[in-house]
């Protein structure tokens, strides 16, 4: 197990422009103060100079000598400015694109003017930073499949000569392939379409219970038995309030047949952006345990199931304060008011059918993509993906609840805002497809 954990705000932008610009702006600070330094000191040289003091030439080399550590530093200090700037108007201009893809996706012609304004004021001001951000996006897309390939290279060597096929051709393929047919990008406003499947959901169990205390417990709540398919716990907040948050499993069966909603047709209606009986499982899931259009919940997903919470997030029926994500093979841009947690393996076939995801951050400040190697070791148990594994993912979820980076504060604020409710429900519940040819081939 890999503990090499990245934390980025998008894609291909994992920094904060922001930020750059603002240490920029105090390295000129610090520039400025420096030269009055220097001049101060080449005052006091000129004054000693005249003087007949026997010491004289010794104070005077002193001075000269902190008077060019002065200069040499303000002028360090001016080039590193100019530097962060420079990087600062490339991540913002891939940003910027990010940031146009998404609105030429959802349909907002007006933001989309409003964006080339600003990119032509970059292009004026730095216009070295369009072709910068170029080969940034280059060396992203060569990058971002270099695990995938390299792990392919190592599995498929043995039967590459059986095949036909040079190892490279080999690690080649399968990246080129998901690269190229990938489609996981779903931008904002987007909404299933297709007919409504009929299902019925049966509570299993029904207990109280306490809120997560981290990424880690939430994770461990996702349904993985043999019966349950969604978990909603009910929370009952000291205002009168109610909030819910609910988990999603993943796929459960590989057949496109039978009563089982979360099976291969509805991975592939949710990837097609089309409505699924483990969509309409969940929704009726979530009715049953008392949830209201508009009332506020939180959804944890892994991988199939990542689909249904991130299209929920997206329907606008609720109010999705945190969508939570493991190994999902899509990237939802949902809302400003939704804070995005998407969990990532670089070694997840599943999670590479996001295509690499949005460049630029998606939901609310603060939102922010982890990933990680998870099974840097390569041998026959890579058919099983042991990458895409859920539990494998928890312990992924661990490694950032350990982790100090600060974007961590917010989601534990969403833990410790759930633990001040006066109680909390929890319903597991079981889902069966009764469509009628679902029926006849169950």
């Amino acid at each position: 197990m890999s503990d090499d954990l990245d934390i980025t705000s998008g894609a291909v932008v994992a920094v904060d422009t922001a930020a750059l610009r603002d240490t920029a702006d105090r390295l000129v600070s610090c520039a400025q103060e420096l030269t009055a330094v220097e001049n101060e000191f080449q005052a006091i040289h000129l004054r000693l100079f005249a003087s007949t003091s026997t010491n004289i030439w010794t104070v005077l080399s002193r001075i000269q000598g902190a008077v060019e550590r002065a200069h040499n530093t303000a002028t360090t200090a001016i080039e590193m400015a100019t530097a962060l700037r420079t990087s600062a108007a490339v991540y913002e201009v891939v940003e910027l694109r990010a940031q146009r893809e998404l609105a030429a996706v959802s349909g907002h012609t007006i933001e989309i003017g409003l964006i080339d304004d600003k990119l032509r004021v970059l292009a004026h001001e730095w216009p070295e930073a369009a072709a910068a951000a170029d080969d940034l996006v280059a060396e992203w897309s060569r990058e971002r499949s270099s695990e995938l390939q390299h792990q392919g290279s190592q599995l498929a060597r043995p039967w590459t000569p059986l095949l036909g096929l040079t190892p490279a051709l080999a690690a080649l393929i399968l990246p080129w392939g998901i690269s190229h047919a990938a489609t996981g990008k779903v931008g904002s406003g987007t909404t299933l379409t297709g007919v409504v499947t009929p299902v019925r959901v049966t509570p299993l169990t029904a207990t109280t219970g306490v809120a997560p205390r981290g990424l880690a417990d939430a994770a461990s709540r996702i349904p993985g038995g043999e019966q349950a398919r969604v978990r909603v716990e009910k929370y009952a907040m000291t205002d009168g309030t109610k909030r819910f948050a609910v988990y999603i499993t993943g796929t459960q069966s590989w057949s496109r047949k039978g009563q089982e909603p979360w099976n291969l047709t509805s991975n592939l209606e949710l990837y097609d952006e089309k409505r699924s009986a483990s969509y309409e499982a969940t929704l009726a899931a979530l009715h049953d345990a008392g949830a209201e259009s508009g009332d506020t919940i939180y959804a944890f997903g892994h991988s199939q199931g990542a689909m249904v919470a991130s299209h929920i997030a997206l329907s606008g029926e609720f109010d999705t304060r945190a969508l939570v994500t493991f190994g999902s093979p899509v990237d939802a841009a949902v809302s400003e008011q939704t804070l995005s947690i998407q969990v990532r393996h670089d070694d997840d076939i599943v999670s590479a059918l996001a295509a690499g995801g949005h460049a630029a951050a998606v939901g609310a400040e603060g939102s922010f993509v982890a990933h990680r190697v998870a099974d840097p070791e390569v041998g026959f148990h890579d058919f099983t993906l042991p990458a895409h594994h859920m539990t494998v993912y928890a312990d992924t979820a661990a490694m950032l609840d350990d982790s100090s980076d600060p974007r961590m504060n917010q989601v534990r604020d969403v833990f410790a805002d759930l633990a001040d409710a006066d109680s909390v429900r929890v319903t597991e519940y079981g889902a069966l497809d009764i469509s009628p040819d679902a029926v006849a081939e169950g």
